[in-house]
């Protein structure tokens, strides 16, 4: 039900885009004496600028600033990105494979590949997972070992890490409920992973295990209300001597702020990591498979959209990374 709801408002959505995109034509040709002067003028004036500083402001403000409504807006953005595929494991799969969702990490090398142990199908994913290596690659004795993922997303990231690196009991958290049903669906039966639908900032309602040997948290914190409350459930729910790993974005004005907020329970920090230029590479080399993904599965009107938020070349996060406005980094913490 709630799938034909989700389609009915993207469709009301479509049209109302679709009848004020013909009124904008039609007014432009009626005048278009006056229109094509006055339009050229604000394009290529400061006041398109002006107006493009105003509009960003308020977006970066909502989506990354903001507590409660950055919050609602994500989940209902990833809740809404489900609807767009289908949840059958079979069919799925057979279509297009899509069980991680972050920018990916490339070697600076012509085809950026050095994951070499992956499933013909995880070969799809293959920069999404060489982000997940990424962040774990320090050797280490993993075998058994308990891991907590919060913001699990489709679970492709938490499933190789089970494959791969003889993890024992590994846990997924996350704010969207159709995320967490296509994870129980389709990793349903392996042993030792379990998805359970919950808030990052709360944790302790979610009856967890206390004792993780690794918490680990890829591109999601970005999307968090209140980071530091987040920050204070992860070291409740680590070992003495567990290690906490996080991978994500921000703008290098902010970079300070978030490092504080990393230390701030006194967790040690192991790594510190600036991965900015791999993930722009692994962008770019992801650009085509991401771009056949939108062409089969989003309605076109709404593919500008999707576009930017894959992280086109173009797009504003993108232009960000390339101008280091925005940096992508790693951080290795313990808790002592």
């Amino acid at each position: 039900m709630n799938q034909y709801v989700t389609t009915v408002l993207l469709a009301i959505v479509a049209l109302i885009l679709l009848f004020w995109s013909f009124i904008g034509a039609l007014i432009a040709i009626i005048f278009f004496p006056i229109t094509l002067p006055v339009g050229l003028i604000i394009y290529y004036s400061p006041i398109n600028r002006y107006i493009k500083n105003k509009y960003h402001k308020v977006y970066d403000y909502i989506f990354y600033q903001s507590e409660r409504p950055r919050k609602f807006l994500w989940q209902k953005l990833y809740d809404n990105l489900a609807t767009l595929y289908p949840q059958d494991k079979q069919e799925c799969f057979q279509i297009f494979r899509w069980t991680s969702m972050n920018y990916g990490f490339a070697l600076l090398t012509d085809k950026g590949v050095f994951l070499n142990n992956l499933s013909d199908k995880q070969q799809e994913e293959q920069y999404c997972l060489q982000l997940y290596n990424k962040l774990l690659e320090k050797p280490g004795n993993f075998k058994g070992k308990k891991l907590l993922e919060v913001g699990s997303g489709r679970g492709g990231g938490l499933h190789y890490y089970k494959e791969n690196l003889q993890l024992g009991q590994c846990y997924g958290v996350d704010f969207s409920r159709r995320q967490i049903q296509f994870c129980q669906l389709n990793y349903k039966g392996i042993q030792g992973l379990n998805f359970i639908q919950g808030d990052a900032e709360q944790l302790d309602q979610l009856n967890l295990p206390k004792d993780f040997d690794y918490v680990v948290n890829v591109e999601s914190s970005h999307c968090y209300a209140n980071f530091e409350q987040f920050i204070v459930q992860v070291t409740n729910h680590l070992r003495s001597g567990g290690i906490f790993a996080i991978t994500d974005f921000r703008e290098i004005e902010f970079l300070p702020q978030w490092e504080e907020q990393l230390k701030s329970t006194g967790l040690e920090l192991l790594l510190r990591e600036d991965i900015t230029l791999s993930v722009t590479h692994a962008m770019k080399l992801d650009e085509k498979r991401k771009q056949q993904w939108i062409s089969k599965n989003v309605n076109f009107l709404l593919r500008p959209f999707f576009r930017k938020f894959a992280g086109f070349q173009g797009s504003r996060i993108f232009k960000d990374f390339q101008s280091r406005k925005s940096v992508y980094m790693i951080y290795v913490l313990q808790k002592v």
